[in-house]
């Protein structure tokens, strides 16, 4: 909720000795990472939907967690604030550890603040709102401006611990906020007087949040919420596209009020309120980019998180997510809370280069500091596919910042690279590539690429929707998942099948079981993985949710059943592990026993999987409302839905970090890591740069004489 100062100490003042003490004293497995994956930051969830312990979902009936009943004094403070609780979460991040800076703004946050209670180290952290920068004491209750946008900085001598809670608060808590004191305001007159809040007596049968996103927006809603983004327009001093915007609003809220005045919230009406939405949001993309507002948001990324993100669900309770972009603008997903990232925290916005003029733009990207750090310390760099968006993307580190350097293909999926050599499986065929870096550097010392893989050959094999990739010795082999069988290439056929699963009768471009992993130990093809053991066509769809095997490519037997929606089996530190993508999970699985132990739940669907030293780096999808993705444990675990690369430590199983793609990218496919390179790049057969570069035999070269200008043949 947009407030009228940027910070507001509360009167309300308590003793905070007992409340650490009894801190200190929870258990370790009281403590989870920050659902935000914050490095360095840790919390203990007090109160959150429907009391479980996962604190991201913001719909349902706010109870307090089993952690709670081993706080009671914490019990006492919150009961005696005046207000109703929501979402409540205990917060720690240790010395030197930031938050990333979030802009509070969107249905979720319109009517409601986030009070913060510091309980150790408040006055030596810096607190964040906006440009506004304040010391909290500790024992002393404040709400931030979070409209402004919040970010929290720990001392570099001590952690910081302190308690966080949402909410709508109550006619008592506003009428105290209003009289509250405001202590950057120049003209605060000093607020209310301290109150003590005693800790003792009774603990109270806390007053909690129900929060129920409705089916259908009302009208009269609607219309709250265009009046705010209104007021927010009306502010701005370019005014000129206004009146146009305007009669978007007036049609859209006549339109709304038509339909419910038929429909209600009935189900017979969605299709109308749809239609109403699609054509509010087509219309009011054409204004992206025109306004900035104070907090940094486009104007109309504030309609978007405002209302259009909310106006309606489908019969299966989900948002109906209505993009709102021109073909040359970002996207940004329709979170209830919006991500204003800055270099300089620990969540960094990642430099871009689309690598095509035909390119989206921009292809943004956050990430943690952690990645680009990680990324100088071991010296290498990562390949990414994404289908979804058609692009490979060369990620490297660059000036203490991750760079995600992008080329164009035709649904790119399965990948097969090392230091020398990559395969790129796309549509319909397989593009190779051999890294020469002396041919395109040419001699300049500015040059920073030490890697330059061009293009040599390409077979094209028809749609057979190559999954994963790998070499065995020089011969490449290929999950071809229509025909549900492992193949490798020749020079006359599309491929050559080389071994299917014992429960597939025949070759059929059918996609019976959805083979789609592949792994090769010692040269040869060891484990695949598949989603179903069905032989009938796009039969493993009927049980996608645990009907996944991990099995053994030289004995034919499954090693491991019940998965949900396995990927990327990997042989790795004497370990076989598998992703099982429908649970959001990385695992381990003993080959003898077919044991599976979990290692890592991360926030999306996991797909595409690489190592290097300790470090496991996971590629993760965003879940799709469609028929694939229904029914599978992720969409209940993970509200947030993230695509990127998240970082593993395998020793822990802990996050330490991660690369998320903000906008036109959705889904992942593979992951594979360059150990080495640490500054590569994929030139395509149309780069100007492949026109002038030629590798002849080393006795041919020999023979050949240097051009006064331009690039000089290399030997192999």
């Amino acid at each position: 909720m947009k407030l009228d100062a940027g910070f507001i100490r509360l009167p309300h003042r308590f003793d905070t000795e007992s409340l650490v003490a009894s801190v200190r004293a929870l258990p370790e497995e009281a403590w989870q990472a920050h659902p935000r994956g914050w490095a360095g930051v840790r919390v203990v969830p007090l109160v959150t939907a429907e009391g479980q312990s996962d604190p991201r979902p913001v719909e349902g009936r706010f109870r307090p967690t089993s952690w709670l009943q081993d706080l009671p004094d914490l019990a006492r403070l919150l009961g005696r604030l005046d207000l109703v609780v929501g979402r409540t979460l205990l917060v720690e991040l240790g010395p030197g550890a930031e938050t990333e800076r979030i802009v509070e703004a969107g249905y979720y946050w319109h009517r409601r603040v986030r009070l913060f209670l510091p309980l150790s180290g408040g006055e030596g952290a810096d607190w964040h709102s906006g440009q506004e920068r304040a010391s909290l004491a500790d024992g002393q209750a404040w709400v931030i401006d979070g409209w402004r946008g919040t970010r929290i900085e720990a001392s570099p001598d001590e952690p910081l611990l302190f308690l966080a809670t949402e909410t709508v608060g109550s006619a008592a808590f506003w009428s105290t906020l209003n009289s509250a004191d405001r202590p950057l305001d120049p003209e605060d007159r000093g607020g209310m007087s301290p109150r003590q809040v005693r800790l003792d007596g009774e603990v109270p049968d806390l007053d909690t949040e129900t929060v129920r996103m409705p089916s259908v927006m009302p009208p009269w809603e609607v219309e709250n919420l265009l009046g705010f983004v209104r007021s927010e327009l009306a502010a701005l001093p370019d005014s000129s596209h206004r009146p146009k915007l305007e009669a978007v609003f007036e049609q859209f809220t006549r339109q709304w009020h038509g339909i419910w005045a038929r429909h209600g919230d009935s189900a017979e009406g969605f299709d109308e309120y749809r239609h109403a939405l699609e054509q509010a949001v087509a219309q009011a993309a054409d204004f992206v980019g025109q306004w900035k507002l104070s907090n940094g948001m486009d104007g109309m990324q504030l309609l978007h998180v405002m209302l259009a993100a909310h106006a309606l669900k489908d019969a299966q309770g989900v948002p109906v997510r209505v993009a709102l972009s021109r073909p040359d603008k970002a996207r940004r997903p329709a979170d209830a809370s919006v991500q204003q990232p800055q270099t300089g925290s620990s969540y960094a916005n990642g430099a871009s280069d689309a690598g095509s003029e035909d390119s989206p733009s921009p292809l943004r990207s956050v990430h943690t500091r952690s990645m680009p750090a990680m990324l100088a310390e071991i010296g290498s760099s990562l390949l990414v596919t994404t289908y979804q968006a058609g692009k490979l993307a060369v990620v490297r580190e660059e000036e203490g910042r991750v760079n995600t350097h992008f080329r164009p293909y035709q649904r790119p999926m399965g990948l097969a690279a090392d230091p020398s050599r990559m395969a790129l499986g796309t549509g319909q065929a397989v593009e190779f590539y051999r890294n020469m870096p002396e041919l395109v550097k040419g001699g300049d010392p500015k040059d920073r690429h030490d890697g330059m893989f061009l293009p040599r050959r390409a077979h094209v094999t028809g749609n057979i929707d190559i999954h994963e990739m790998a070499w065995a010795g020089d011969e490449l082999w290929l999950v071809n998942t229509r025909f549900s069988c492992l193949c490798t290439l020749d020079e006359t056929n599309s491929f050559v099948p080389r071994w299917r699963p014992s429960f597939i009768s025949a070759y059929a471009a059918e996609d019976r079981c959805h083979l789609n992993g592949l792994e090769v130990v010692d040269g040869r093809p060891r484990y695949v993985t598949a989603l179903g053991t069905a032989d009938t066509a796009g039969g493993w769809r009927e049980n996608k949710a645990g009907g996944g095997v991990l099995m053994d490519v030289e004995s034919g037997e499954i090693i491991c059943r019940g998965l949900s929606m396995p990927h990327s089996p990997r042989w790795y530190d004497d370990r076989l592990w598998v992703l099982e993508s429908g649970n959001g999970t990385l695992a381990t699985v003993d080959p003898d026993s077919g044991h599976l132990e979990t290692v890592a739940e991360l926030p999306g669907f996991t797909r595409g999987l690489s190592f290097l030293g300790p470090l496991a780096f996971v590629g993760l999808s965003q879940v799709r409302e469609s028929a694939v993705f229904s029914g599978i444990r992720l969409t209940e675990r993970v509200n947030e839905r993230n695509c990127g690369v998240w970082v593993v430590d395998i020793r822990s199983g802990k996050q330490v970090g991660f690369l998320r793609f903000e906008d036109a990218i959705q889904e992942v496919f593979a992951v594979a890591a360059l150990p080495g390179l640490r500054y590569p790049d994929v030139l395509q057969g149309s780069d100007p740069r492949v026109a002038s570069s030629f590798a002849l035999p080393s006795e041919a070269m020999k023979e050949v004489v240097a051009p006064s200008t331009g690039r000089s043949a290399a030997g192999q």
